[in-house]
């Protein structure tokens, strides 16, 4: 994890890295979306899927950058995290990513790190950080697991057409 640097965004650069690692992270997912759900709701909530998504983080992103982090590897931006502030005590974990070419090399690690300590010394209390439970997310609640996140409270969303 030592060759892992976590910063602030520089450059437009690194928001088109943000896009291009949320595409590639969330691709799994609306694949699995696919599969399982209504074809016409899907496109109606989802559009192109993991395009869509990955334009709402960059845009979230640009507007605020001072919530974002980026997590460098070899120079080049590999993950990034994002929060919102709840209220004086909680910070929400928002969108985070790690390039699909850079997993298992510590970085989602050294992001929650940098997050859980940046978060103490502001003076929050608690984290807290939303999930799917579908197969596609297995791979983000084995993580926040790892990273120290617990007691999941389960929700379920249900879809019908009007």
């Amino acid at each position: 994890m030592s060759d892992i640097q976590i910063r602030e965004i520089r450059s437009e650069e690194d928001y088109n890295s943000i896009y291009e690692i949320s595409s590639r992270s969330w691709e799994p997912i609306y694949s699995y979306r696919k599969t399982i759900m209504d074809s016409n709701i899907f496109f109606s909530l989802y559009g192109d899927g993991p395009l869509q998504k990955a334009t709402q983080v960059k845009d979230w992103c640009i507007k605020n950058p001072e919530k974002v982090r980026l997590a460098e590897l070899k120079g080049n931006v590999v993950g990034f995290i994002t929060w919102s502030v709840q209220n004086k005590e909680v910070v929400e974990l928002c969108n985070n990513a790690v390039d699909p070419s850079a997993h298992r090399q510590g970085v989602a690690s050294s992001l929650y790190s940098w997050f859980f300590k940046h978060m103490k010394e502001e003076g929050f209390l608690y984290t807290y950080v939303f999930t799917g439970l579908d197969p596609a997310h297995e791979p983000a609640r084995k993580a926040y697991e790892k990273n120290g996140f617990e007691t999941p409270v389960s929700n379920v969303r249900y879809y019908k057409k009007l």
